[in-house]
């Protein structure tokens, strides 16, 4: 990467892009800030609506492969490329800073820089506000791409996409086991048991919400929300937080996870992909809660960890979890509203029994394929640190 030279992302894309006005009539397909899964970096939903009852932050007409990137929370990584294909006029928000790209340089190139870690940290850097970090236009346009030849560019993206659509197929496959496990919940359980408050049923708790001044480099991983993705936990980014292992130890000792802990992420979250945000800690694994974090044990005497961690992803539990739901621009629930919740509690702890020994079946697979997207994984960020870093 050395041999070639760097250029803004500003001197490669064009200047200006279109706008609506009053003149403007119709209807239009609005991408806002919520409408982006920077996990997946794709447009996930949008919302249909008359240009006149449009929100003044609709604003920039985009066209196909636009680059959308959220300049709001810089290390979140809310990136895509405008792929939504509609006969009405697409719109963007006034938070997405947008690239288009000239016809010398490659679009899909331009995203996985896009996507790379010396981009997020170079926006990170010159981010402003504490609690609300954003960067303007300018300062993502500033930053400096390595600008191989197009054929290059091309080459590069061919690479990057096959290593991408592998990993993406092994993914898939872990949801289809996720499938299978709920898809045996459901035909031995069903919508059948006896409703009982959760709270006489289960312990939980929320994080504590560590200080910033508490971070450190290193030491006991400190859980956030986006550490859990598609029901696992995962880690290496340049976000990633750290509490000492000594205040580990003493001041937030009583948050520290326990093997078997149900971790939830109760914050930030997209409501209808809520069920992805589950998982179990595993032995080995030390993690400290931080807020947006809730952690459950059940009353094993009644209940079973696979009974109760399926249950969590029932359509049953998650519609009490929309309705208790707070907030505008970050959705959250906590221990108050777990208390006014209800759950269902299954006539026999054998029949658990039994569905736990599916589960731990379906488990072992699972881990196969989950070393085998850690290699893939492994894999994309090498080719991504070879190209851009």
């Amino acid at each position: 990467m050395g041999k070639w030279e760097k250029a803004t992302l500003d001197s490669i894309c064009q200047k200006k892009i279109s706008t609506l006005t009053v003149k403007d009539k119709g209807i239009i397909e609005y991408i806002d800030i919520s409408s982006v899964d920077n996990i997946e970096k794709k447009i996930v939903s949008f919302q249909t609506i008359n240009v006149q009852e449009a929100p003044s932050r609709a604003k920039q007409i985009l066209q196909q492969n636009d680059i959308l990137i959220s300049t709001v929370r810089p290390n979140l990584n809310a990136i895509a490329m405008n792929d939504v294909i509609s006969k009405n006029m697409v719109v963007g928000s006034t938070g997405y800073c947008v690239l288009r790209c000239n016809d010398a340089n490659d679009f899909r190139y331009v995203f996985y820089f896009c996507k790379s870690k010396g981009f997020i940290s170079s926006l990170v850097k010159v981010a402003k506000g504490a609690s609300y970090p954003a960067v303007s236009n300018s300062a993502v346009k500033n930053c400096k791409i390595p600008l191989p030849p197009l054929k290059v560019q091309r080459k590069i993206a061919e690479t990057l996409d096959a290593a991408n659509e592998l990993l993406a197929m092994r993914k898939n496959q872990l949801a289809e086991l996720d499938k299978l496990v709920k898809s045996q919940f459901e035909e031995v359980f069903g919508a059948n048991g006896k409703e009982v408050n959760l709270v006489d049923y289960v312990w939980f708790q929320e994080g504590p919400g560590v200080r910033t001044i508490d971070f450190t480099s290193e030491g006991t991983v400190l859980l956030t929300g986006s550490n859990i993705n598609d029901n696992e936990i995962t880690f290496g980014y340049k976000s990633d937080r750290y509490i000492s292992n000594e205040l580990a130890r003493g001041k937030y000792s009583h948050f520290i996870c326990d093997k078997d802990d149900i971790i939830v992420v109760s914050s930030a979250i997209n409501p209808e992909r809520f069920d992805e945000k589950v998982t179990v800690i595993k032995e080995g694994q030390k993690y400290c809660l931080n807020t947006g974090i809730i952690r459950f044990k059940p009353n094993l005497e009644y209940l079973t960890l696979g009974y109760f961690r399926e249950f969590l992803k029932t359509n049953y539990f998650k519609y009490q979890v929309v309705n208790k739901m707070q907030g505008i621009a970050q959705m959250h629930f906590g221990p108050t509203h777990l208390k006014t919740m209800k759950m269902l509690l299954p006539d026999s702890i054998d029949l658990q029994l039994e569905f736990d020994a599916f589960v731990k079946k379906v488990d072992l697979t699972k881990v196969k394929v989950q070393k085998a997207i850690d290699e893939t994984q492994a894999l994309f960020d090498s080719l991504m640190n070879e190209y851009f870093e």
